[in-house]
Parts: structure tokens; C-alpha cells; sequence
């Protein structure tokens, strides 16, 4: 069996989906949203359409936690809810569809710096930078075709479900799919005009937080492919791992289990024990 192990390339596009947001392309400029301009709903982009409803229906919940810990909690819980991941699959496919929004580092700063203020102006850089890593990662992979249809589980919830994925790759698209789940609040929050509150500045940091802490998974797993050159320094090296091992893992350990499965459906269809020359 010859199990194509492939990063999800649509990924990094999730993850600039709230940089597509607010861009001036998408939608009217922060200082018209400012003014309360209206967006009619039937002149939005799929794409914008469906994070209304994802910031709505899973980036709410982010801020009605009462602490850190529970925001971490209800993240952790709603990034593996079978409703969210459909959505996210959702998301990617239209992204696969939209034209791409070309933004530079800098301009990603400096957008994301402008909506959410100056204090997190350091997170905000960093968000920047992993991103603009994300996307030249992702392009070159892309270049030396990487990514195939023969990938084992080709969506996010396909992956975190399979058993054969090895546990490194599960991680990486864990976090991913949370860095997405705490931008959605980032967006709702956005959408809502909220202010932070005096004594609530705790929530902004959780949520700038899991969206670092799931992109540095992700770029983690990108670091470990020759092919993606990302630059030292980005994130640190996992030790010890490297894209033929995970390749070679899933490969063997899916062989395993179909070869299991096979022995089971044998045994049902016989009425043997397969287990009958086991000590």
C-alpha cells in the first residue's frame, strides 16, 4: 500500500480567513463598518457568508466564557464537536473556489493591528509572519506537488478520526482547527463591535493565544518537509521527525489495521476464532 501522505495546502488559506475579512475587497473599510455600513447579505461572497455563520455559531461561545480556562475548555471541546469540523471542511472548499486574496506581511500586520489595537501589536506580528510562512509553505508544496487525491484522509475530520494518522500529523491539524475556532471569535467579536472591557483583556490574549499556538503546530509539521523550506528559526525543529517516517507510519500502521479488518470480516463469514493461535 502506497498511502500519499499530503498537508492539507487549503489549510493556510483557512487560516488567513479573518486577514480575507477585512479586506477592503471583501468587505467596506473598518472605518465605513465604523459608521455601521450595511453589507446586503446577497452581495456577500460565499466566503464571507459562511464565517458570519461560523463566527456566529462557534466563535459566540468563545466569549461568553467567564475565564481563560474555561474559553480553553469550551475551545478544546467545540474544535472537536462533529458540527464544527463539517464546517470547516465547508469553509475550505469554498476557499478552494475564491480568488486569492494577495497580502503582504506588513499589510497583514498592519490590518489585524488596526481592528484590534495597538497593545497586541507583538501577537499581531507574529500572527503576521506564521501566516505569511504558512502561505509560502504551502505555494512551494504546491510547486513540487506535494499535495494528491491518494492522501489517506483528505479532510481535517477524516484525519483526527483515522487511526492509522500518525500522532504528530493529528496535532498539527488539532491545532490548526483551533487556531481557526479562536479566530471565529476573534471575528464574532469583530462583528459584534464589542469593546474590551477593563478587566477582560484576558480574553483577546486567549484567543490571540490558541490562534499562535494552533499555527505554530501547523507550521511545526510543515518545518518537517524538505520540499516547503520553512526558515530556521520560524518554530523549533521537531527532533527525531521527518516526512518519510510519518509517511512510512501511516502506511504501515493502516496496513495493520485493514489487514485486522480482514481477519475480523473472515472470521465472521467462517465462524472461526482468528484469535485461536494467540498464547
Amino acid at each position: 500500500m502506497n498511502a500519499c501522505l499530503a498537508v492539507d495546502l487549503d489549510e493556510a488559506a483557512a487560516l488567513t480567513a479573518f486577514v480575507r475579512l477585512v479586506d477592503s475587497a471583501k468587505l467596506p473599510r473598518l472605518k465605513e463598518r465604523r459608521r455601521r455600513a450595511r453589507t446586503s447579505p446577497a452581495d456577500e461572497s460565499p466566503v464571507i457568508a459562511a464565517i458570519r455563520y461560523g463566527a456566529r455559531q462557534f466563535g459566540g461561545p468563545l466569549l461568553r466564557a467567564r475565564s481563560r480556562k474555561e474559553l480553553e475548555d469550551v475551545a478544546d471541546s467545540l474544535s472537536q464537536d462533529p458540527a464544527y469540523l463539517h464546517f470547516n471542511d465547508h469553509l475550505t472548499d469554498i476557499l478552494r473556489q475564491a480568488p486569492p486574496v494577495a497580502m503582504s506581511e506588513q499589510e497583514v500586520s498592519r490590518t489585524l493591528g488596526g481592528l484590534l489595537g495597538p497593545k497586541w501589536l507583538p501577537k499581531v506580528q507574529r500572527w503576521a509572519a506564521l501566516m505569511a510562512c504558512a502561505d509560502a509553505a504551502a505555494s512551494k508544496l504546491h510547486d513540487a506537488a506535494i499535495d494528491s487525491p491518494r492522501r489517506p484522509a483528505s479532510t481535517d475530520s477524516e484525519v483526527i478520526h483515522d487511526l492509522a494518522a500518525p500522532r504528530f500529523y493529528v496535532q498539527a491539524v488539532r491545532g490548526a482547527l483551533r487556531s481557526g475556532l479562536c479566530q471565529l471569535g476573534l471575528v464574532s467579536n469583530y462583528f459584534r463591535r464589542a469593546r474590551i472591557r477593563r478587566g477582560e483583556e484576558w480574553r483577546m490574549e486567549a484567543l490571540l493565544d490558541g490562534v499562535l499556538s494552533g499555527l505554530t503546530k501547523y507550521l511545526e509539521l510543515l518545518a518537517v518537509i524538505p520540499e516547503a523550506e520553512v526558515p530556521d528559526g520560524v518554530v523549533e525543529r521537531a527532533e527525531g521527525v521527518t516526512w518519510e517516517a510519518l509517511v512510512r507510519e501511516w502506511d504501515e500502521v493502516r496496513d495493520r489495521l485493514d489487514e485486522s479488518a480482514e481477519a475480523a470480516a473472515f472470521a465472521h463469514e467462517s465462524g472461526e476464532d482468528p484469535f485461536r493461535d494467540m498464547p
